[in-house]
């Protein structure tokens, strides 16, 4: 993610953000090492139930602090259908 990311944030900033409870989510070692830092354009969950989460989860936190790619943005949006036909 480079520039785009918290690379370039304060460890004490960077630290808080990895702990915010909106921004945690309970996963495997090895989910989260294939996750690093990447957006739902290169990364999404394994288990297809939890996408929409996922996403819902990446908008309501980059929209506050990092700033969204056009390819993550794409991916978001390529999902959305699948995410409304989910709702109860």
């Amino acid at each position: 993610m480079g520039l785009l990311g918290a690379s370039q944030w304060p460890e004490t900033r960077r630290r808080d953000f990895a702990n915010d409870p909106r921004n945690l989510l309970t996963v495997s070692g090895s989910a989260n090492s294939s996750k690093s830092d990447h957006g739902p354009r290169e990364w999404l969950p394994v288990n297809g139930a939890y996408r929409c989460r996922y996403a819902a989860i990446y908008l309501q936190v980059a929209h506050h602090v990092l700033p969204i790619t056009a390819a993550d943005r794409a991916a978001v949006i390529e999902l959305e259908p699948s995410c409304k036909t989910r709702r109860p």
